[in-house]
C-alpha cells in the first residue's frame, strides 16, 4: 500500500512538472520585428556642398510598388511563380512611404537640382516615378538573397514626356539569414543605384 501511495505521489509530480512546462511555453511569446529601409547619408553630410548641377526642380511622385509587394508584411519566394509571407517579420512603415523619402533624401544629396520635393510644393521642370516590380527575399540553394527589381522614368512635367529611363534587376546573397542584413542590403542597393541614376542625369539631360 505504501509503495502504491509513493507511486501516485511521483506520478503527480511528473504531471505537475509537464503542466509548468506546458504553461510556460505556451506564455512564451514570439515577438514580432519590424524593419527600416534609411538613407545610408546623414542630413548633415548632404548639406556640405550646396551647389547643384542643374538649374531645375525635381519632384518624385510617390513610389509605386506592385501590389503582392506593397504591404507591411515581408515576402519571400519560396518557388519561381510562388510568394509566402514573413509571420514576425515586417516593414516598419509600408515600403513605398519609407523608400519614396530615401529617394528625396538620396536624391537631395546628389546635388543634381536646385530642389528635389517629394510634395507638390513647387511647379517642376521634372517629375521623377519610381515603380517597384519587386522586393523580397529569396532562397538560393542553402542560402538567402535579396531581391530588388525597380523601374525609374524621368518625365517632362509639362509634357509629362518620358526624357530617361532607368531600370536595374538586382540578386544579393545575404551573409547569413537574416532579414535585418536583409533590410540592410536593400539600403545599399538603391543607394549606389540612386548613385547611378545621378550619373546618367548628369550625362543625358540637357544644362541650362
Amino acid at each position: 500500500m505504501r509503495i502504491k501511495i509513493l507511486n501516485n505521489m511521483k506520478l503527480l509530480s511528473y504531471i505537475f512538472i509537464a503542466t509548468c512546462l506546458i504553461t510556460a511555453c505556451a506564455k512564451r511569446k514570439i515577438e514580432n520585428k519590424f524593419y527600416l529601409i534609411e538613407p545610408l547619408v546623414s542630413d548633415s553630410t548632404a548639406a556640405t556642398n550646396t551647389s547643384y548641377f542643374f538649374d531645375y526642380a525635381c519632384q518624385v511622385a510617390p513610389v509605386e510598388i506592385y501590389p503582392a509587394f506593397a504591404s507591411s508584411r515581408i515576402a519571400h519566394r519560396s518557388e519561381s511563380h510562388q510568394i509566402v509571407y514573413y509571420n514576425h517579420h515586417q516593414w516598419a512603415v509600408l515600403p513605398e512611404v519609407l523608400i519614396t523619402k530615401v529617394i528625396e533624401h538620396d536624391l537631395k544629396a546628389q546635388n543634381l537640382f536646385k530642389q528635389v520635393d517629394a510634395r507638390v510644393t513647387m511647379e517642376p521642370d521634372y517629375l521623377l516615378t519610381t515603380s517597384i516590380l519587386q522586393i523580397e527575399t529569396v532562397a538560393e540553394r542553402n542560402d538567402l538573397a535579396a531581391h530588388l527589381n525597380v523601374q525609374f522614368n524621368l518625365l517632362d512635367a509639362s509634357t509629362n514626356e518620358i526624357i530617361l529611363e532607368y531600370h536595374f534587376d538586382r540578386y544579393e546573397v545575404l551573409e547569413k539569414r537574416d532579414l535585418n542584413l536583409f533590410a540592410g542590403v536593400i539600403n545599399t542597393i538603391l543607394y549606389q543605384e540612386l548613385s547611378s541614376l545621378s550619373d546618367k542625369m548628369r550625362n543625358e539631360l540637357p544644362k541650362q
